[in-house]
């Protein structure tokens, strides 16, 4: 008994101890953190005469049909869409690469939008494609 014990409260203490807050540890533990895209430096960023939420229902939609890619993560109050598998518009990616939008209000119909992923040639290739995706409808 003592032992599942100890084998329980060996995650919790190494995440109380990591230096991060307990739910930030726990979901990098489960592989739900957006802190290495959110801290990397290498970032692609336009701002459109766009609404912000129609600029990020346009980004889901463009992610989806343009890009072929999947939704991991996607959270409206904190202003952020993680996709994942850009193979299908990026041949040299791997699956589980993440590209992280990042949605940054600038006026009423102003938007900025942040492409970040670890593969910055990727991010470089996603941002170019969004530009061009979203000028579309600014006009």
């Amino acid at each position: 008994m003592k032992i599942i014990i100890i084998i329980l409260l060996i995650p919790l203490a190494l995440t109380a101890f990591s230096g991060c807050s307990p739910l930030e540890g726990s979901k990098k533990i489960l592989g739900i953190s957006t802190e290495a895209l959110e801290t990397y430096d290498v970032r692609f960023a336009d701002t459109f005469n766009v609404p912000h939420g129609e600029c990020f229902a346009k980004t889901e939609t463009f992610i989806k049909t343009e890009m072929h890619a999947r939704i991991f993560l996607k959270d409206r109050d904190k202003k952020h869409i993680v996709a994942l598998d850009f193979r299908e518009a990026f041949p040299t990616c791997l699956e589980m690469t993440e590209v992280g939008f990042f949605f940054y209000r600038e006026d009423t119909d102003k938007t900025k939008i942040e492409v970040v992923s670890l593969n910055s040639t990727l991010s470089g290739f996603v941002a170019d494609e969004l530009r061009k995706y979203l000028q579309k409808s600014e006009k």
